[in-house]
C-alpha cells in the first residue's frame, strides 16, 4: 500500500462526530504502530485531532515575557521542472514530502513541499497589520503555552487552518539534509514564527548552528526550546541536545548528567542510549551523577532540571477546569497526561485512571443509546 492509499482509507473512515472520530484516530495510530508509515499515521492523525477537540476554557494566567515575532514568507528558490508531485491539499503535500524525507529522500521531499508553499501561499496569505500575530499549532497545548505564556495580551492571533509550520519545518529538514545550512536555518525560522512553541521545529533550527560549529547559539536556542518543552520525549531531547553540546567543550560529566536526564523523561529513547555508550566508549564507564551533583552541575553550568514550572501549572490548570468548572473527562485526561508525563507524580496516574474509565463508561453509554 502506498502513502497516499493510507491517507485517503484513513479520511474516508472519519463520520464527522467528534467523539466517534478521535476514538478512530487513536485506533488508526494503534492500527499502524510498528509499520513503515507509524510516524505518518501518528502526525496525521494528531493534526486532525486538534481540530476535533472542544475550544479551549478560559483561563487568568499571570503576565509573562511577550516574543515580538511576525511571520515572514522568505524569498523561494525554484521547485524544479522535472517533478510532477501537485496537491490540491497542503495536508496531503505534507505527509507524502516527511515521507519521502523519512526515507532520505531529502530532494524529493525539498521539491514537493517546496511547491505545496508556493502554491499555498498564493491561495492562503497570511493577514498582515498592527497587533496581529499569524499561526499554526498542531495541538491545543502549543496553543495555550503561545497564548498564557507568551503572546501579548493585546495582539489579536490568528490562527491558520494551513499546516505552515510543518510545512517550513519539513522544507528546512531536507535543506538540511542536503548540507544547505544557511538556506535551511532561513526555512527553520519561519517554521518557528509560524509555531513558536514546538520544541521539535525550535531543536531543528537549533541543529543548523551545530552542524556549522556554532555552539554557544546552539546551546542558547536549546534553552528556549525547554522552556516550552510539554511532552517527556521533547524535553529528554533538549537535554540529547545539551549533552551533546557539554559534549563539545569536554565536558565529560555534564554531558552524561544529561543523557541521564534525558531518559527520565524518554526511557525509550535509541538516540540517547546510544550517545551515551558512544560517550562511554570513548571516556571509560562513568557512573551516573545522582541528584546532589546533578543539582550542582546543573547550577555551574546553567540549565535547568526538569520541565518549566509555568507549562506544568498551565496543564494543571486547564487540568482542573475540566475536573471541576466544565466536567470533560477526556479533556481532563489529556491535561493531566502532559502533567503526569512531565512529572511522573502516582497521584496523578491515579487521577488519569479514574477519568479513564469515567471516559469509557460515558462511550458505552452513549453506544447503547
Amino acid at each position: 500500500m502506498e502513502w497516499n492509499e493510507v491517507m485517503q482509507s484513513i479520511q474516508a473512515g472519519l463520520t464527522g462526530d467528534r467523539k466517534k472520530d478521535i476514538s478512530y484516530l487513536q485506533a488508526q495510530k494503534e492500527k499502524f504502530r510498528d509499520t513503515e508509515f507509524e510516524t505518518q499515521v501518528e502526525r496525521m492523525a494528531d493534526r486532525l485531532i486538534f481540530d476535533l477537540l472542544p475550544e479551549d476554557a478560559s483561563v487568568e494566567m499571570p503576565d509573562a515575557p511577550v516574543e515580538k515575532n511576525p511571520v515572514k514568507f522568505p524569498a523561494l528558490e525554484a521547485a524544479g521542472p522535472d517533478e510532477d508531485e501537485d496537491f490540491d491539499d497542503a495536508e496531503d503535500a505534507v505527509n507524502y514530502a516527511d515521507y519521502h524525507y523519512l526515507q532520505g529522500n531529502y530532494e524529493k521531499a525539498r521539491i514537493i513541499i517546496l511547491k505545496a508553499i508556493q502554491k499555498t501561499a498564493k491561495e492562503f496569505p497570511a493577514k498582515t497589520g498592527n497587533g496581529i500575530v499569524n499561526v499554526s499549532f498542531n495541538f491545543p497545548m502549543e496553543e495555550l503555552i503561545y497564548r498564557h505564556l507568551i503572546a501579548a495580551k493585546d495582539r489579536e492571533i490568528l490562527r491558520s487552518e494551513v499546516p505552515w509550520s510543518e510545512m517550513y519545518l519539513i522544507y528546512g529538514s531536507a535543506l538540511a539534509g542536503l548540507k544547505q545550512y544557511d538556506a535551511a536555518r532561513t526555512a527553520l525560522k519561519t517554521a518557528v514564527q509560524w509555531n513558536p512553541v514546538n520544541p521539535k521545529i525550535i531543536l531543528e533550527y537549533a541543529e543548523t548552528f551545530r552542524a556549522q560549529g556554532r555552539m554557544a547559539k546552539y546551546r542558547d536556542v536549546v534553552l528556549q526550546a525547554m522552556q516550552r518543552a510539554w511532552t517527556g520525549e521533547d524535553l529528554g531531547h533538549c537535554y540529547r541536545c545539551l549533552a551533546r553540546y557539554y559534549l563539545s567543550l569536554s565536558q565529560i560529566r555534564e554531558a552524561v548528567g544529561c543523557c541521564e536526564l534525558s531518559l527520565q523523561y524518554d526511557e525509550n529513547s535509541r538516540e540517547t542510549k546510544d550517545l551515551l555508550a558512544e560517550i562511554q566508549e570513548k571516556n571509560g564507564k562513568i557512573p551516573a551523577p545522582d541528584f546532589d551533583e546533578m543539582k550542582e552541575l546543573a547550577q555551574k553550568s546553567g540549565f535547568p532540571l526538569g520541565p518549566d514550572k509555568r507549562v506544568v501549572g498551565l496543564a494543571m490548570t486547564y487540568a482542573d477546569h475540566f475536573l471541576h468548572e466544565e466536567p470533560n473527562p477526556e479533556m481532563a485526561n489529556y491535561f493531566l497526561g502532559i502533567v503526569y508525563d512531565l512529572t511522573g507524580s502516582e497521584e496523578i496516574g491515579k487521577m488519569m485512571a479514574e477519568q479513564g474509565e469515567r471516559a469509557k463508561a460515558a462511550k458505552d453509554f452513549d453506544a447503547k443509546g
